[in-house]
């Protein structure tokens, strides 16, 4: 095993994996500068979804945590502190590059009690009951098959071990000013939306959790709710950090040019906007908790 932390036998060797869960198609590189943007630029409604997501876990010292599509690893330096030197954080990530990335900084960091391998998350080849505590954030919505990503998360589960899953709805996203004119045309940014839904596998993925995890069975699961927060953004920079909708506009000009102009002057204005104070976006994210069976 290639890693950081532990290289001991408590896991199989990964398969080997080159598809990316990552959004419209990003190599690894750029993959990997995305998600450290998002730490780094997110701003504060990023810091408090992070903050939120570790306290469902309710994770304590010596506690074994699996971070399902870990990506860079950035999370995995909070999960490692959090569980302890006793405990153990594993990361999980399809894209290799992204695995090696997430090696790299653990090991820059001197973290000793976590390591990362590439695999499928519709097809770990962990143990069953291997974690007391499992966490998506925002993959899968990119997976090929969720409900057999959701099963799979629920079997490396021990009984009574907690599962949450953060995801976004494309459908709900709202951001001002959403056309060159603003007011109430909503132009510009519909189409942005338009292309982000075609490009992702499961845009709605939100508002389809409880439903995914209730149909992993009958008595999977001893309790599952599924909570919305709202994130607000008043910064252009900051949301777009978050969203990549400037790249969006820039794929979708390329798709179809007669756009251009439109969304060139989109852009402007939500720039214009930002600096003016008058930018606003909302970006509502939907919280999954499940605790096993036992």
């Amino acid at each position: 095993m290639s890693g950081a932390g532990r290289t001991g036998d408590d896991f199989e060797d990964p398969l080997a994996a080159t598809a990316s869960f990552w959004p419209f198609g990003a190599e690894a590189d750029s993959a990997a500068a995305y998600l450290r943007e998002v730490h780094t630029l997110g701003g504060a409604p990023v810091q408090a979804y992070k903050a939120l997501s570790y306290r469902l876990l309710n994770l304590r010292p010596g506690m074994r945590v699996l971070d399902v599509g870990c990506g860079s690893g950035d999370d995995l330096l909070d999960l490692a502190e959090l569980v302890g030197e006793s405990g153990a954080a594993v990361g999980l990530d399809h894209n290799s590059g992204l695995a090696e990335e997430a090696r790299t900084l653990l090991g820059e960091r001197g973290v000793r009690n976590a390591w990362v391998f590439q695999d499928d998350a519709e097809r770990m080849q962990f143990s069953a009951h291997e974690f007391d505590r499992v966490r998506a954030d925002r993959v899968v919505q990119h997976m090929r098959t969720p409900q057999v990503a959701l099963a799979e998360m629920w079997r490396v589960l021990r009984p009574g071990g907690k599962l949450t899953v953060i995801e976004p709805d494309w459908g709900m996203i709202a951001v001002f000013p959403a056309s060159a004119s603003g007011g109430d045309d909503d132009t510009a940014f519909r189409q942005i939306l338009e292309w982000c839904r075609r490009h992702l596998a499961h845009p709605y993925i939100g508002r389809q959790l409880l439903a995914l995890l209730r149909h992993v069975g009958a008595s999977a699961w001893a309790e599952v709710r599924v909570a919305v927060e709202t994130f607000t953004y008043t910064s252009w920079p900051e949301c777009d950090a978050v969203l990549r909708l400037s790249q969006a506009a820039t794929m979708l000009r390329q798709e179809n040019p007669s756009a251009s102009g439109e969304l060139d002057g989109w852009l402007t204005a939500v720039e214009t906007a930002s600096e003016r104070g008058d930018f606003f976006a909302a970006v509502p994210l939907f919280f999954a908790y499940a605790m096993r069976a036992t």
